[in-house]
């Protein structure tokens, strides 16, 4: 089988990229008429945009299935990107800004980065920038999406780190002044992260990134990513270093810049609300009510 994708891969790179630009498009528009994953993505945006005109509303929905049609496409193009010459076709944004100075500081960089636009390309446009960047990642099921993972990432010099095993190695890039990137808007289980407030409603989240920062000093800098409007070209932008909020306790400290980094990520949905995953169940896991029950934010 792993023959057979590696073909279909090469021959779906072959394509010229208007068409492939086009095909994505198609794609976004057959999954809107079959409702692929509508509910989730329907009440997602009831939780972020409750008093949004329908006409609005509806609008947003058709440019968000544009986004994931142009999303399964340039991921089943990835592999290829190095001859694809993806490279020539990105734009960075507050490099020399923020980036620089963070590394001169020495105590590398964790940058904050979210499920937003095409976010597989963010770690070949860090490669771009020359920063020697990790990236976290969640472990991925099957033999076949393990392979396909792998041709996307080594193909294009981007390294990463199953989250579970990740401490070790994080620690160590850190301390030798290069950078990690953290992508903290995914549901946690309630033994993984802690309640705090996204959009004005519970959602469990993950506290490594505040916890590493605390340890090591490391500068947290938002990378924000997107495609542009004829997804043609690609942007990547880092915005200014977010301040440590100092409290009496290391708990406190990690709950209010975990927050803060939770705030950071709805101003990067709301900059580009079409290119997020919306299809994701981000307030999946919610805390227990009085009579020991959990609130089902999905049905």
């Amino acid at each position: 089988m792993k023959h057979v994708l590696n073909s279909f891969l090469f021959l779906f790179s072959l394509i010229p990229n208007t068409i492939a630009i086009a095909l994505g498009k198609v794609l976004g528009k057959t999954l809107h008429l079959l409702g692929y994953r509508k509910l989730a993505i329907t009440r997602n945006m009831e939780f972020v945009f409750p008093d949004q005109d329908p006409k609005a509303k509806k609008l947003l929905l058709k440019k968000i299935y544009r986004h994931i049609g142009l999303l399964i496409v340039e991921i089943i193009r990835q592999p290829y990107f190095k001859r694809l010459k993806v490279k020539d076709r990105i734009t960075i944004e507050g490099y020399e800004e923020y980036i620089v100075p963070a590394l001169k500081a020495g105590n590398g960089i964790c940058f904050l980065g979210a499920h937003c636009g095409p976010w597989e390309i963010g770690g070949i446009m860090l490669e771009v920038a020359g920063v020697n960047n990790l990236g976290i990642v969640k472990e991925v099921k099957g033999d076949l999406g393990m392979h396909m993972i792998k041709m996307m990432r080594e193909r294009n010099d981007v390294e990463t780190v199953n989250r579970r095993n990740s401490i070790k190695k994080v620690f160590k890039q850190l301390r030798e002044g290069n950078a990690v990137t953290f992508v903290v808007d995914q549901n946690m289980t309630s033994d993984e992260g802690i309640f705090l407030d996204f959009f004005g409603k519970p959602a469990c989240t993950m506290t490594a990134l505040a916890t590493v920062a605390r340890k090591t000093k490391s500068a947290v800098i938002p990378a924000i990513i997107c495609r542009s409007d004829d997804a043609k070209s690609y942007r990547v932008k880092f915005e200014a270093p977010i301040p440590w909020i100092e409290k009496e306790s290391s708990k406190e400290e990690i709950e209010a810049n975990t927050q803060l980094y939770n705030q950071e990520v709805e101003k990067m949905i709301l900059a580009q609300p079409d290119q997020w995953i919306w299809m994701h169940k981000r307030w999946k896991t919610q805390p227990q009510n009085k009579e020991g029950q959990y609130e089902k934010p999905y049905h």
